[in-house]
């Protein structure tokens, strides 16, 4: 059984309602008094903590996931009305997001014109019902790119979706979603591809980062395949109000540059406090070369581009690649963040390792990942899919010309940040070669362990449930406006840091709840630090929980 806990934090020498006195330090922080073991807070019985069996990872690992689809009650088919459209090809991702408030992970999948992109309420145990006409969310795309963020500071997800002619904000009223594009002041153009969210300038509101790809009327005949003869499309920095009004500030805080972005990511990589911007492009290893750039955030919401400095922008070749999804973990728990970025079919998947002075060496082929180079890669993620507490890595595949079908690839980290590619069992549904695009995870079902639902072109997703009990876990779930915020969870001698984040590696948004793997550990310590410097401590947390932790209020 997974036990949710909802944990109280108060404010130095508050008593925790109905519970123990909790001494809180200033910035806020809570102890494990507060988190006893099988004990919600307020000392109110919950059901005891009952662990499933520990299984032999050799067993469980040959097949990590089981195809749900059908019995999900997920019916969508994602469309394409063309094969030559760069805006077909690319595909389409979607969303996770709890709209409705009730505890579990609803699925939102989009659709070309003149198909409308769908909603699915999750009862909680992953199996879902289509609400899209109830909610009003059933836009009409051509359709790319989703993210769900709490653009109005409500405490509830909103709706962003990139599309090729002019993306959409749709506001969640608990009731259903309103479009308020107009309103909120978003004007955008050309083929969006992807957006993130995230405090820039530490305000306590959400702020907007949109990538764009191309202007198709620049494109021969208004329609190709081939993004390299269309004109690039400047991306856009939206900085919010507080209350879901934004206002563009690209080039006032030094965004400068125009590339084909296909994916962002906000990520303090300096941990200094301040939320720092990673740009994917397209088009990096041919001429007129479009590199990655890295935004590092001076403190103040003002940017220069430290890609050249920290060495992520270029292989050993001086290539960047061509981008299509990155991820960013520690994958050898030195205590250092890492880089994977995903090219397409020219290069493998680009890991870059890095010390603790953010010097990082590209080491893909001395990584294991020379299986990588031969498949077209989209969505690449950082995920701790055996619960061991190293983080593995999933990659999704899927040709982007016709397209064609490809396998995915699964890596397992030794636990030194190397990586063996899965002996994936016939019956596993990643071993089926598929065109897929985006990867949205989080735990569908409650039980605890990491769901997949993949997104493919002409089809329909795929919604692929764990079976990974190797190890034992921690979920760790903050607000909806911790965009940013760092938790590290330490057990057995190890610790591992994460940071809440917003976008999905290609063209979507997961669940910005954070699953770490404790291996054989019962227990573990968990440390969160917001932007804003609070922080909460909780010692010895029993293991196969999701621990609800509320921000600090100020001292």
């Amino acid at each position: 059984m997974f036990v949710s806990v909802f944990v109280l934090t108060a404010c130095a020498g508050t008593p925790t309602p109905g519970g123990p006195s909790t001494d809180v330090p200033p910035g806020g922080s809570v102890d494990a008094s507060a988190v006893p073991d099988g004990t919600s807070p307020g000392g109110t019985d919950a059901p005891p903590v009952v662990l499933p069996p520990t299984l032999d990872p050799n067993v469980c690992h040959n097949t990590p996931f089981e195809d749900i689809t059908a019995a999900s009650g997920i019916t969508f088919v994602q469309h394409t009305t063309t094969q030559a459209c760069m805006h077909d090809v690319m595909g389409s991702g979607g969303c996770l997001l709890d709209y409705d408030l009730d505890g579990d992970l609803d699925v939102y999948l989009l659709d070309k014109a003149p198909w409308p992109s769908r909603m699915y309420r999750n009862d909680g145990h992953g199996h879902f019902t289509d609400v899209t006409d109830t909610l009003h969310i059933g836009d009409i795309g051509p359709s790319q790119g989703c993210l769900a963020f709490d653009a109005d500071g409500d405490g509830d997800e909103d709706v962003y979706i990139t599309r090729n002619n002019g993306d959409k904000l749709y506001r969640n009223d608990r009731t259903g979603f309103i479009d308020v594009t107009e309103a909120s002041g978003i004007v955008t153009h050309g083929v969006g591809s992807t957006a993130a969210a995230g405090d820039i300038d530490n305000d306590g509101d959400l702020d907007l980062f949109v990538g764009r790809m191309v202007d198709e009327t620049t494109c021969p005949g208004g329609c190709t395949d081939l993004p390299q003869q269309c004109t690039p499309l400047p991306n856009v920095l939206f900085l919010n109000d507080g209350h879901g009004a934004f206002t563009d500030v690209t080039l006032a805080r030094g965004i400068n540059l125009t590339m084909p972005t296909l994916v962002v990511r906000f990520y303090d990589f300096d941990r200094d406090g301040a939320l720092d911007i990673y740009v994917g492009n397209d088009l990096g290893s041919e001429a007129p070369y479009y590199p990655d750039q890295f935004w590092h955030n001076d403190g103040t919401g003002h940017f220069t581009d430290a890609a050249p400095r920290w060495g992520v922008d270029h292989d050993s070749q001086g290539r960047s690649g061509d981008t299509m999804g990155i991820a960013i973990s520690d994958i050898d728990l030195d205590g250092a963040p890492d880089l994977a970025s995903a090219d397409d079919m020219t290069g493998d998947v680009m890991l870059y390792h890095c010390d603790a002075m953010l010097h990082c060496q590209m080491e893909s082929s001395a990584r294991g990942l020379d299986w990588s180079m031969d498949t077209f890669k989209w969505a690449v993620d950082l995920e701790d899919f055996d619960r061991d507490g190293w983080p593995d890595m999933l990659i999704v595949t899927g040709s982007y010309y016709d397209p064609v079908a490809e396998l995915s690839q699964l890596y397992w980290n030794d636990r030194t940040g190397h990586f063996t590619l899965s002996d994936l069992h016939v019956s596993d549904p990643l071993a089926q070669p598929r065109s897929e695009r985006s990867a949205l995870y989080g735990d569908l079902d409650g039980d605890g362990l990491l769901d997949v639902v993949l997104t493919a072109v002409g089809e329909a997703p795929r919604v692929l449930r764990s079976r990974q009990r190797c190890g034992r876990g921690i979920t760790v779930a903050l607000d909806s406006l911790s965009a940013g915020a760092s938790v590290r969870v330490s057990f057995d001698g190890h610790s591992l840091e994460r940071q809440v984040v917003t976008s999905a590696s290609y063209a979507g948004s997961g669940s910005p709840w954070l699953y770490f793997g404790i291996g054989t550990a019962t227990h573990a310590d968990v440390d969160v630090r917001w932007l804003d410097g609070r922080t909460a401590h909780l010692a010895g947390v029993s293991a196969e929980q999701v621990l609800h932790i509320p921000r600090p209020p100020r001292s």
